[in-house]
């Protein structure tokens, strides 16, 4: 809770036990009056005192159903950092007026967005139209919205309050960051060139055509079934499906306060190997756990980077596997990659040579050094790091 919802409350609090004190003032008056001096004026007092707080209760059961509240956001969808246009728009639809009416915001993802809240006075038949820019700064799924709506009385005696069941849902999803370079992803890359330049042309060390994909060399493409099929047909030589990256990502839970900024680097310098290998001709398999089920996603080229990225955007870190079970899942590989904010495990299988990306999340530790010839390459990512930087020179 920030500092201005404190205080706001506060004040609400504080002006509600003015009037509270105030009519009960005037109640002990009107009674002394009307019991010390019989008359029509005393008896008038005590009656209106008595009075007030039934108006309250009217005014009040009136008004709800008078307030009505339309929300509405500029975008459902945003990259993180960007911000996006709520909208709010309350309508007094009855004859009363409605004071010290209040909009208190909420979301699910627990980052402070619940210290957002609305307060005006409001005539009878306005309408009043709020809009508030929200810049969410960590990748994830927001439910967010008016989640009461509460208004007081003419002589803030009492509040009514009225839950909002139907809150705004914004994805936020990570940043994409390009890489010029990647050594792991280039390596694939040669090596399968160089294997379809030894292979003959001929029809019989063709193993199978497909559709042209975003990032296919031209090389490879099959020109004469491009003619007949009127579209781009790319070629697949024998023992290709061997040339792949198998990428592991943790899931698991990070033991921080706050671990959003951790979590995201995790997944951003995923997203970003992921998508300058598929930029390439090399087929991807990434390995993750949603809780004790293992996910397997494995394709080649922009449409399934397109899938990997809408799906990491919304996962959670709630694993429960190792990466060592990852790794006996996946199989062997010729080349693999690891993000992770845990130290590595002494139980993977080596069955070829893995990089190892460690978000730093312990302070003052310092960077690894692997030992030259290792297959296992441990490349540390500090809070502080820009992780294109880190990601090319470490290729």
């Amino acid at each position: 809770m920030t500092e201005g919802k404190k205080r706001a409350g506060k004040r609400r609090r504080s002006r509600q036990r003015a009037a509270r004190r105030t009519y009960l003032c005037a109640l002990v008056i009107g009674l002394t009056l009307a019991f010390a001096q019989a008359g029509f004026v005393s008896s008038i007092a005590l009656y209106l005192c008595l009075l007030v707080p039934v108006y309250a209760v009217i005014h009040l059961l009136v008004v709800r159903l008078q307030l009505s509240c339309e929300q509405r956001l500029s975008a459902q969808t945003i990259i993180k950092g960007q911000t996006v246009d709520y909208t709010l728009r309350l309508q007094n639809r009855g004859l009363l007026a409605a004071p010290h009416v209040q909009a208190h915001l909420g979301d699910d993802h627990g980052l402070g967005l619940d210290a957002q809240h609305i307060q005006l006075d409001m005539t009878p038949h306005e309408i009043t139209s709020v809009t508030l820019p929200l810049c969410f700064l960590y990748r994830g799924v927001y439910v967010f919205g008016v989640r009461e709506l509460s208004a007081a009385d003419p002589f803030s005696l009492m509040r009514f309050r009225k839950k909002e069941p139907a809150p705004l849902r914004v994805t936020v999803y990570p940043r994409l960051i390009r890489l010029r370079r990647f050594g792991g992803a280039q390596q694939q890359q040669q090596q399968l060139e160089t294997r379809a330049q030894q292979i003959s042309e001929e029809v019989a060390a063709i193993q199978d055509t497909r559709t042209y994909q975003y990032g296919d060399s031209m090389s490879r493409i099959h020109w004469n079934l491009t003619a007949q099929k009127g579209a781009m047909m790319t070629k697949l030589y024998e023992q290709e499906s061997d040339q792949n990256l198998l990428v592991l990502l943790d899931l698991r839970r990070i033991p921080l306060d706050s671990p959003y900024a951790a979590e995201d680097m995790v997944l951003e310098s995923c997203l970003a190997v992921c998508h300058f290998v598929l930029c390439s001709s090399v087929t991807v398999r990434v390995l993750f756990a949603v809780g004790d089920s293992i996910q397997v996603l494995e394709g080649r080229g922009k449409d399934f980077f397109d899938h990997l990225y809408t799906r990491l955007a919304e996962v959670s870190f709630t694993s429960t596997r190792t990466i060592a079970e990852l790794d006996r899942t996946a199989g062997s590989a010729p080349f693999r990659v690891c993000f992770s904010a845990a130290d590595p495990s002494s139980q993977f299988s080596f069955a070829g040579r893995l990089d190892y990306y460690r978000v730093v999340t312990k302070s003052g530790q310092e960077r690894s050094q692997a030992p030259a010839g290792s297959a296992l390459r441990v490349i540390d990512l500090f809070p502080e790091d820009d992780l294109a930087t880190v990601l090319e020179m470490s290729s």
